[in-house]
């Protein structure tokens, strides 16, 4: 009996939709250095023991050190296309307990995201880590790459969250974009590059939209291939 079970917590700790789902690190951000008041910017989370990307030009490994309470993450260079390997280090892997309050400075998880021109204010990260879903403050926009057409809180791999009326400049597009939520309802308005003359919001919401997976090593190569494995979700939280 105790070897049945034993394997069957096996089973359990390698399957992909029940173990990877269960610790999120999150880097909620904040104007101010030690991270008092209101979330404010555009934060980042993923599953630990992941390799990805939130901009197919760098790669994160997200690790939790429950010993310590502790994290570490570290960027790898991208190699291109759909599969990403976290092999070459492009930065020392770096240390934070959780709750600490860390500097945004230098630190890039999307370079399609930067300050418009009006914005000069140095982000700061607050650690956190969550259990079962990810650490998301209330009434904040939220964009996430689940695995599955489900979309469930529990089925995130990483996401990228907006705290209400951030507004950064898009490189992609070569315009600043307000990002908040009214009602419920995720909404942008592209803007002048000094952050006025806003244009007509626009309703973002996008539920379960099918997408190509753009991360490595937790599930084989022929089932990372199937784009409907995975989902695109934008949504207010």
């Amino acid at each position: 009996m105790k070897i049945i079970i034993s394997s069957l917590l096996l089973i359990l700790l390698f399957n992909f939709s029940n173990a990877y789902q269960k610790l999120y690190i999150n880097f909620v951000p904040y104007e101010s250095s030690d991270c008092s008041g209101n979330p404010s910017g555009v934060g980042y989370g993923g599953l630990v023991d992941t390799c990805f990307t939130f901009d197919n030009s760098r790669n994160w490994l997200f690790k939790y050190l429950e010993q310590d309470d502790s994290i570490t993450f570290t960027k790898y260079n991208n190699r291109g296309g759909v599969t990403e390997l976290c092999e070459i280090k492009s930065m020392p892997t770096q240390t934070a307990s959780v709750g600490d309050c860390i500097s945004g400075k230098g630190l890039i998880f999307n370079s399609f995201y930067q300050q418009p021109e009006s914005g000069s204010q140095e982000i700061y990260y607050q650690v956190q880590v969550g259990k079962g879903e990810p650490f998301i403050a209330p009434n904040t926009y939220v964009v996430s790459y689940n695995y599955g057409s489900d979309c469930n809180d529990s089925d995130i791999i990483l996401y990228e969250t907006f705290s209400n009326q951030t507004q950064v400049y898009v490189s992609t597009f070569g315009s600043v974009y307000e990002f908040y939520c009214l009602d419920g309802t995720p909404m942008t308005m592209a803007c002048e590059n000094d952050g006025s003359d806003c244009s007509n919001p626009q309703d973002q919401s996008m539920s379960c939209d099918p997408t190509s997976p753009f991360f490595n090593t937790t599930v084989s190569p022929d089932t990372s291939s199937s784009d409907s494995l995975y989902s695109f979700n934008t949504y207010c939280y």
